[in-house]
């Protein structure tokens, strides 16, 4: 087989668009654009190559890219009817699934009592609010950037959200005891440093209040400035695995735990959290395990 790898690629691309998300497209649109840099001309892909790829990419790229990466390869492979993809469907990758990594009370202590402080209105204050949010939820990073202020409920300490990573929408709760104070907290906060403030969000760009957040302007913040404070690395899906940890540790199931951390699925829990120490009602297990990490702040 004959032809440009780009050029291909580009036709594949164009006829796989239809129907499909910006964000769908622009993650086929990077994973291809190793395989053609790689082979510039489709008659240099065989069986041998093929693999060699797999092992240069490898030594590039964590394992969870690779077989996304060789999975997008494959399709497009096929639609082009290049003969190797008999030979490279047979092809599997290993999954190797990192270690979970969890807070320990002394660091959830610590984090609670820094986002807890009396922070002036600014990029600390935003942070510390995020920190609560995701912290005693077990929300996503994109799914707490995301919360409207139209969908919190102060009597119940509960969020709705209409924007999560499965399409779904689900309801998401906070510590009535630290997070749901200090929420109510900031909202007069951002009402009262802009009087006309029509902000739909709960964690806004401070800049520009008609936008979330962006991923980087709090990531890069809890990276570079509350890591540093705190002597330990701060993010925001380290809280979800320690509160999957902590519910387990008081008998929750699989179940109970999918729907608190938003899995559609309960094989999706048990495949990315059966790598922690784990094991009558959902709410009930969540409220005794925020009842276990607010008791380290107490």
């Amino acid at each position: 087989m004959k032809g440009s790898t780009t050029g291909e690629i580009q036709r594949y691309l164009k006829r796989l668009a239809r129907g499909r998300a910006e964000s769908t497209m622009r993650a086929a649109r990077i994973r291809l654009k190793r395989l053609s840099k790689y082979f510039p001309d489709l008659k240099m892909i065989n069986y041998d190559s093929y693999c060699d790829w797999l092992e240069f990419i490898q030594e590039e790229y964590s394992n969870s890219t690779v077989l996304q990466t060789h999975a997008h390869a494959k399709r497009f492979l096929r639609w082009a009817n290049h003969k190797v993809i008999q030979e490279i469907s047979l092809i599997r990758v290993k999954e190797q699934l990192p270690p979970i990594r969890t807070y320990t009370r002394e660091q959830l202590s610590q984090i609670y009592e820094w986002a807890c402080r009396d922070h002036p209105f600014g990029w600390k204050k935003r942070c510390a609010i995020y920190l609560l949010i995701v912290g005693t939820s077990g929300m996503r990073a994109s799914e707490a950037r995301h919360l409207k202020w139209q969908f919190w409920d102060p009597h119940t300490s509960t969020f709705f959200l209409d924007h999560t990573k499965t399409g779904t929408t689900r309801k998401a709760m906070v510590s009535k005891e630290i997070a749901a104070p200090l929420i109510d907290e900031w909202r007069i906060m951002l009402e009262k440093n802009d009087p006309d403030y029509r902000s739909k969000w709960v964690i806004p760009d401070l800049k520009f209040p008609l936008h979330p957040a962006g991923y980087n302007s709090i990531a890069v913040k809890l990276r570079e400035v509350v890591s540093v404070e705190l002597g330990f690395n701060v993010n925001s899906k380290t809280f979800r695995s320690t509160l999957v940890q902590l519910m387990r540790d008081t008998g929750a199931s699989f179940e109970h735990i999918a729907a608190v951390v938003g899995h559609r699925d309960i094989g999706v829990t048990q495949k990315y959290y059966s790598r922690i120490k784990l094991d009558s009602n959902a709410e009930t297990a969540y409220l005794k395990a925020i009842k276990e990490m607010v008791k380290t702040y107490h």
